[in-house]
């Protein structure tokens, strides 16, 4: 039987030809290849036909820890849940985590993550010291601002296509609290939104939602603050899921269940009005209390539909696109909105831009679903949008070529290996 793998979208699957499990020590690649972290990236990103998935499983390890310097350097396969518990009684803590703690060290620098606090410590890729990257050819290169610093920007934010990731030293920040304060206020359009967003522009971490089946596209601005009200319990709360959900072949999510729970969501947000103090892990990952939340929207899979676009003429065009969305019937069950702050990402294919907004989308695969998306995709192409690279399944190679810009991506090409290769890779490049 060959082996299968997937991605966290279930919308593409790939039968490589071999699965390999490198070592520390030089090791030739030969096939085609790309690396396969733990999977949670939601497209084609990682997936290869007739290629290696190379497993980065035996990298996953604390190398060396610098209390007085605030560094640790670790291997690629380790999961930000297992390098939080490291750090938990250290009093340290990684200045970025993504909407998920079960993502790999490598994949969150491959894809160069972004948070819920962009607007203050910018992306993961700021954050990474350096890497040891292994290229196809068995030879092993560290890259730094100094050293290989071409290559080292190529790989931030390079999707896997500059060899595999084996280690990275990354920069810590003092750890404040295992708690935070949080206010949810209710907004009444995506102008209000930013008008919040520049009120509370000195807070910790802000995020947005957004009722995608409403007409004047109201939502929820949640902003909140370290708090030090609570005792130190971190390590007693890093495994917050409930339970796993079944595997069915039906979706759960229909068109009344999403309109039902956006329309409760929004009503209980601004019902609840007064602050609270809730645990820090449940506030950055609260769909990791389900295992296997994918599974929700059925057998066919999903799309997880992430773009940003220029703060500054963001309202009319953001207002097209709900609206275009909600009259084609379109109704994402979880649509989140942030702010990038002034940071400039350091990877030559970063998504996070400066000055943007983002926005996140979801919806359950059909062709209709499709058409939507890349009907939109080609409008944020013409708009000077950016489509994020660690989610898309649906891109073409026209709009790609737009929107991350001929001169990058050549440029880009220049430092990637010649035998990473993925299926992203294949339907873009």
């Amino acid at each position: 039987m060959k082996n299968i793998f997937t991605s966290w979208g279930n919308l593409k699957y790939c039968f490589p030809k071999n699965i390999v499990n490198v070592s520390n020590k030089t090791a030739v690649l030969k096939n085609k290849f790309i690396a396969y972290g733990n999977g949670r990236s939601y497209g084609d990103v990682c997936l290869v036909n007739e290629g290696d998935i190379v497993l980065s499983n035996n990298f996953a390890n604390v190398i060396n820890f610098d209390e007085n310097k605030q560094e640790v350097e670790v291997g690629s396969g380790l999961l930000l849940s297992q390098l939080m518990q490291f750090l938990s009684d250290k009093k340290l803590s990684l200045p970025v985590v993504p909407g998920t703690k079960y993502i790999t060290v490598g994949g969150a620098i491959a894809n160069d993550i972004h948070g819920k606090n962009h607007h203050n410590k910018g992306s993961f890729g700021n954050h990474v010291e350096s890497i040891l990257l292994l290229r196809s050819n068995g030879k092993k290169y560290l890259c730094n601002k100094i050293r290989n610093q071409k290559l080292f920007f190529a790989t931030i934010g390079g999707l896997g296509l500059t060899g595999i990731i084996i280690s990275a030293k990354l920069k810590l920040m003092p750890h404040i609290s295992d708690f935070v304060l949080i206010q949810n206020l209710p907004f009444y359009s995506i102008a209000e939104y930013l008008s919040l967003s520049r009120k509370y522009a000195n807070s910790d971490f802000v995020v947005g939602w957004i009722d995608s089946t409403s007409k004047n596209h109201r939502g929820v601005f949640e902003v909140a603050n370290y708090s030090n009200s609570h005792k130190r319990v971190l390590s007693d709360d890093l495994d917050l899921s409930l339970f796993t959900y079944p595997k069915i072949k039906f979706s759960i999510l229909s068109t009344f269940v999403v309109k039902l729970f956006n329309i409760l969501y929004f009503n209980y947000s601004v019902f609840i009005k007064n602050k609270k103090i809730i645990n820090f892990y449940k506030f950055h990952f609260p769909l990791d209390g389900i295992k296997k939340w994918n599974r929700m929207y059925g057998s066919k899979g999903f799309y997880q539909f992430q773009f940003s676009l220029p703060i500054h003429s963001c309202v009319n065009h953001l207002n097209y696109i709900l609206d275009y969305f909600r009259l084609h019937n379109q109704n994402s069950f979880l649509t989140t909105i942030k702010v990038f702050g002034e940071s400039k990402s350091p990877g030559i294919l970063s998504f996070p831009q400066s000055e943007h907004i983002t926005v996140a989308m979801d919806f359950k695969n059909s062709e209709k679903s499709v058409k939507c998306i890349k009907h939109i995709e080609s409008y944020i192409s013409a708009n000077h949008g950016y489509i994020y690279l660690a989610k898309d399944a649906l891109l073409s190679k026209t709009n790609f070529y737009k929107i991350y810009h001929k001169e990058n991506i050549r440029k880009f090409l220049k430092y990637k290996d010649p035998n990473a290769r993925s299926l992203m890779f294949e339907r873009l490049f």
